[in-house]
């Protein structure tokens, strides 16, 4: 992934030094956490890129792997937490990613996956919200 965008994905507020100690802040949450995998994931060879808008403080964000909804109806399932700040903040992203369906218990949603080895995939914030 370019630096360039590794620089736009930073936020400070996500790992900094108090005192003499280095802090990483991570998403998690127990009760997400503690329930049993829901999702399915089957992957295509479909790399997609595309533009989305992400409303800001996504719940599902703190679950892994994270997935997130965006305005256009495209989820985004994250498996790299280097994406979760910005999009927890919400905003305007370039998303490059491997379109798949992704089974879940409520049924079957279209997903970009990003964040995996298997291809260059990211997110790359554009605005703030």
């Amino acid at each position: 992934m370019p630096i360039e965008i590794v620089a736009k994905l930073y936020r400070s507020w996500s790992r900094f030094v108090l005192g003499k100690r280095t802090i990483s802040l991570s998403f998690a949450s127990a009760s997400l956490r503690w329930s049993e995998e829901r999702r399915i994931v089957h992957t295509s060879n479909s790399i997609v890129e595309t533009t989305v808008h992400v409303d800001p403080y996504s719940y599902s964000l703190a679950d892994f792997p994270a997935i997130v909804e965006t305005r256009e109806g495209i989820y985004i399932l994250v498996y790299d937490g280097l994406f979760i700040p910005p999009l927890y903040e919400g905003g305007v992203f370039r998303v490059r990613g491997i379109m798949s369906k992704v089974s879940t218990s409520k049924g079957d949603i279209d997903a970009l996956v990003v964040g995996i080895r298997e291809a260059l995939t990211f997110v790359e914030p554009l605005r703030a919200r």
